[in-house]
């Protein structure tokens, strides 16, 4: 299954549109206008509800809890390492690795690749391709790759503000 992931530029919140192959809408996500941390709710293509993700504000690194129209509930935790980003997705011990800082990157469960995410360079704002490769809810995937998103781009802002208060 491949779905492809287009995130709105001109906005006051996060809103990302998500579409299958045929380039039809299938879920929506958007962020909450006023919230402590950042809090995004997925919607399917009727407008329901299928998925939420909030970030944990009392932490060292970077969490996420993720929590699924089923009830499953997820925790995507930054794991420490000297070259780059990586994470993982607890209870199913799934690994985000990769070159995240370039948007190209892998979930994996041991050996296996769940799937694979690389970023679209041919539209304005981000666009992610999401190859998934196993039978897993694609929320979920969805859900993991707009966390990192939402993780890597407020260290990209981090650093910028840190560049322009040096100077």
């Amino acid at each position: 299954m491949r779905l492809y992931i287009k995130q709105k530029v001109i906005t006051w919140r996060d809103k990302f549109s998500i579409y299958d192959e045929k380039k039809k809408e299938v879920y929506k996500v958007k962020g909450e206008w006023i919230s402590l941390g950042n809090k995004l709710h997925i919607y399917d293509k009727n407008g329901k509800e299928v998925g939420l993700i909030r970030e944990k504000l009392l932490k060292i690194l970077e969490k996420y809890e993720i929590e699924l129209e089923n009830g499953e509930n997820y925790e995507l935790k930054e794991k420490i390492t000297l070259i780059s980003s990586k994470y993982k997705l607890e209870p199913v011990d799934w690994v985000i690795d990769g070159g995240i800082l370039e948007h190209n990157y892998s979930i994996k469960d041991g050996r296996k690749t769940i799937a694979d995410i690389h970023e679209k360079w041919v539209s304005w704002g981000d666009t992610y391709c999401i190859d998934i490769k196993e039978k897993v809810d694609p929320v979920l995937i969805v859900a993991i790759v707009i966390a990192v998103d939402c993780i890597e781009a407020e260290r990209k802002k981090k650093k910028e503000e840190e560049g322009k208060d040096s100077k």
